[in-house]
């Protein structure tokens, strides 16, 4: 008998009646998984959503049924958890996983707590789970995440530090060690105060200050610190605010970057600048980074800046912006210690006036030899230079450009070209030249260069037109060009690019979008999306044939899909649409629609609402038309019910007429006449039950089947069952053992319940093979009985066992070794288990045999008014290990 549980006691057919009714109410519609067990560790009661996260019904956790649930991973530790917490007296608190039967794993955070009487005896232990199966995956992913930004960190050469608001270390990265030569773990806990110089120590605490008091959220600081060697060198420290999601402060953040070589750059750029006051010619001292340190009057005149407007500046500021990567460069070669004498470039005065230069650019060093800046000595040669420059300005952006540069007179001819041409298509100019450049030209695409041309010379307009070239391999390159006429000159200045891989890649994606609308076609899937913020939608071709719309049609309002909605359907459909847009789950449903010529036709819907992570919502979903599967059903049940009540009558008939025969002519009839009327009598009856499995076939899955419930002594039907079963196992040299104690009643139909049970024996008769083993077991199973039927036969492999219960279906290896049969008997097991509200589970392995065992529960089935609303249509699915479990 099972126990009644502390929340249990508080109900009484689901009216509270104990001291805690409330409590008991908030038990069994939380939104938690609720569960309560005895001191024993026995479970006593779960709530509907501990169902939920478990994936099975209350009965199943009953007991230590519980444990079947817990990952076998976890579930030594479960129970060592529990009992030190039980022997301890203290709170049950653990993460562990479910795992479902479908095999889904659901992490959970458990925790469960002893409820005392008055004089502190337990009177049950209370327990919750929650499910957190996104946050232990968000913790896995944080984690990887953190790792990755740790070894990015680690790789920088600045240091890279936090602090909490006491400026006390909690983060370095390994700069640190390099720069200081102390380990971090040492470092951490210490302040960030006692790495600094104690004369600047001050100032580095004001700027801490700031950013707590005056709302600042970033300062930066100059200041000294103690080097890996010992000696005090410069640093520049960028200090940040951080701040939980409140806003409120909870430490620091930064850099540390070494900037004592810099400064002593500045130095000695300051140094020299007193030398070169005195030149006539600009001298500029700049340091690696091409900072400004010194500024003669020479440079003055030259640039037009004074001095105090570019010490401390970048000088790109004098660099024409086409020419800035120049600037790098020369900066490259000046750390490489190279010396660049009578380098002629442009260079831009203050009032953006560009002059031509020449200059001389000298590495400086330090006294190790290392190099810290440049000297730079100027000269303005833009007077000299000016024809030339502009000459060569021309050549270098027609001669560097990556795209395809070319100058045509208007007979077609090449007149120039740059040099991309051959890295490009392979040709040289010596390949082009001769010739014109229609030669080159896709054949397909002549005409329209034709075209063009001619709009050219008529228009004077500049054009865009896209082609393609063949290459000197003999392939074909795609080209987007611009071209401009100069009517005066004769020419067309042009310039192409290679734009092969965008086209292909635009190629490919219209072969996978039309190649998803075939898929789509063929299979009669739809896809849709809907913006519910912006009522936006986007159908798939097929979404609109599968409505009864144009494809080439605007995307219809929702008014007009539900105007094509079968009008017995809209209610449905509509509570559908509500749940979808109101909750972020999926679901799948079907309706009917109506088309315009008066076609109806059945759609079979799926759809969900996703969520963004930034809250935005899309409703995605897919349609797919199932009315010829669902007139193939309908035909089929007619079918079956047609041929199965054209069977009966004359079936019937016969055996009656072979009953009353031998009855009357039983003097008359020789031995083997009376054999003939034994072999017609056995395969009418054989015939006529098959017309009773197909008529009560027809009515499950036209959901009229009901059963009578009753009184069942289950040892008493299986012991009957057996011992009809016994002779044609004898028959079959086949072993049939019984155990079943008396007693032992459930509340069911008999007659139902027998014929689950012949089926099975049957069933395992047939399977199993001469000298085989068939056991029968009877017992119960913690609130109820169950039935056991066990082989040693031939087994079910496992690509079968998740269809056993499915209408007609027979196994491969029965239909190669000739085993009669229909595929309906476990069907209608199925069915009867079903009607019960009990379970059947399946465990099989090839060569090794096979069980069935059915549970039936204590209470009473639901009414067959309470499952009309259910699927009746067989359902199943599979475990690993060989072993399909099924609900009724």
């Amino acid at each position: 008998m099972k126990g009644v549980g502390y929340l249990e006691a508080s109900f009484v057919n689901g009216q509270p009646t104990g001291p805690e009714p409330r409590f008991g109410a908030l038990a069994t519609s939380a939104p938690v998984g609720i569960y309560e067990i005895d001191g024993s560790g026995d479970c006593v009661f779960v709530n509907e959503h501990w169902c939920e996260l478990a994936g099975v019904d209350a009965e199943v956790a009953m007991g230590r049924g519980w444990e079947a649930v817990i990952h076998p991973a976890d579930l030594e530790t479960v129970i060592a958890e529990w009992t030190a917490a039980s022997d301890q007296g203290r709170e049950f608190a653990l993460e562990y996983r479910f795992r479902k039967p479908n095999g889904d794993v659901v992490w959970v955070a458990g925790r469960a707590v002893a409820v005392r009487d008055r004089d502190g005896e337990v009177l049950a232990y209370l327990g919750t789970v929650v499910d957190i199966t996104d946050r232990r995956r968000f913790e896995a992913e944080l984690e990887a995440s953190e790792e990755r930004h740790r070894t990015t960190l680690d790789a920088m050469e600045d240091i890279v530090f936090r602090t909490d608001l006491g400026a006390r270390w909690t983060f370095l990265n390994l700069a640190w060690s390099a720069h200081t030569g102390r380990s971090v773990s040492d470092a951490l806990g210490e302040s960030l105060l006692e790495t600094i110089a104690e004369e600047d120590r001050s100032a580095v605490k004001r700027a801490l200050e700031s950013l707590l008091d005056d709302g600042r959220e970033a300062v930066r600081c100059l200041h000294r610190y103690r080097g890996a060697d010992g000696e005090l060198r410069w640093a520049d420290t960028a200090l940040r605010r951080m701040t939980d999601a409140r806003g409120s402060a909870i430490g620091f953040a930064g850099t540390i970057t070494d900037v004592t070589e810099r400064f002593a750059a500045e130095r000695a750029a300051r140094e020299l600048a007193a030398i070169v006051d005195s030149s006539a010619d600009a001298i500029v001292v700049k340091d690696l980074e091409g900072v400004v340190r010194t500024w003669n009057p020479g440079a003055e005149r030259i640039y037009g800046y004074a001095a105090e407007e570019m010490i401390g500046r970048s000088s790109d500021v004098l660099v024409p912006p086409s020419r800035r990567s120049e600037l790098s460069e020369i900066l490259e070669r000046i750390r490489a210690g190279e010396r660049i004498e009578s380098l002629e470039t442009i260079r831009m005065r203050k009032d953006r006036r560009r002059i031509d230069v020449a200059m001389t650019i000298t590495p400086i060093r330090d006294g190790g030899g290392t190099v810290i800046g440049a000297s730079t000595v100027a000269r303005d040669i833009t007077a000299q230079k000016a024809a030339e420059r502009r000459l060569a300005e021309s050549s270098r952006h027609f001669e560097l450009t990556h795209d395809l540069i070319a100058t045509c007179g208007f007979d077609g001819y090449f007149r120039q070209l740059n040099g991309a041409w051959e890295p490009i298509l392979g040709w040289s100019h010596a390949d082009l030249l001769p010739d014109p450049f229609i030669a080159i030209v896709h054949p397909d695409d002549r005409d329209a260069v034709a075209d063009r041309f001619a709009r050219l010379a008529e228009e004077r307009e500049s054009i865009q037109f896209r082609i393609r070239l063949v290459t000197k391999d003999g392939g074909w390159r795609w080209t987007e060009w611009s071209a401009m006429p100069e009517i005066a000159d004769g020419l067309i200045y042009a310039s192409g690019r290679d734009i092969t891989e965008r086209v292909e890649a635009e190629l490919a994606l219209k072969r996978e979008r039309q190649q998803l609308a075939d898929a789509q076609e063929i299979a009669s899937i739809g896809s849709f999306e809907v913006d519910p913020a912006t009522d936006g939608r986007h159908w798939s071709a097929q979404q609109f044939r599968n409505l009864g719309f144009d494809p080439d049609g605007p995307v219809p309002s929702l008014e007009q899909i539900r105007e094509r909605v079968h009008p017995d359907d809209r209610a449905e459909f509509d509570a559908q649409l509500a749940d979808v847009y109101a909750d972020a789950g999926e679901t799948t449903f079907e309706y009917r629609i109506v088309t315009p010529s008066g076609e109806t036709r059945t759609i079979e819907a799926q759809a969900r609402m996703v969520v963004g992570a930034g809250g935005s919502r899309r409703l995605m979903g897919v349609s797919r038309d199932v009315t010829a599967e669902r007139d193939a059903d309908r035909l089929k049940e007619e079918f079956f019910g047609l041929i199965s009540h054209e069977l009966r009558t004359p079936l019937t008939s016969i055996i009656g007429y072979v009953e009353l025969l031998a009855e009357i002519e039983a003097q008359n009839l020789s031995e083997q006449g009376r054999r003939f009327l034994e072999v017609i009598e056995r395969n009418s009856r054989r015939e006529l039950s098959l017309v009773a499995d197909l008529l009560l076939l027809t009515r499950i899955t036209a959901g009229t089947f009901e059963i009578e419930l009753g009184r069942a002594d289950i040892g008493e039907i299986a012991a009957t069952t057996v011992e009809a079963a016994r002779p044609s196992a004898e028959q079959a040299g086949i072993e049939l053992a019984l155990e079943a104690p008396e007693g032992l009643v459930a509340e069911g139909d008999p007659h139902r319940l027998r014929q689950v049970l012949e089926n099975l024996v049957s069933n395992a008769v047939k399977f199993t093979p001469e000298g085989g083993r068939v056991e029968v077991e009877v017992a119960p199973a913690g609130e109820g009985v169950a039935f056991r039927v066990t082989d040693n036969g031939i087994g079910v492999a496992a690509a079968d066992l998740g269809r056993l219960f499915d209408r007609l279906y027979r196994a491969e290896d029965a239909e190669r070794r000739h085993i009669q049969g229909t595929g309906l008997g476990l069907t209608i097991v199925k069915a009867i288990v079903d009607a019960h509200e009990a379970t059947i589970e399946v465990e099989s392995e090839p060569g090794e045999g096979t069980t069935f065992r059915i549970t039936l529960p204590r209470r009473a089935p639901a009414t067959a008014g309470e499952r009309s609303g259910r699927d009746q249509r067989p359902a199943h699915g599979r475990q690993p290990g060989g072993r399909v479990s099924e609900r009724g």
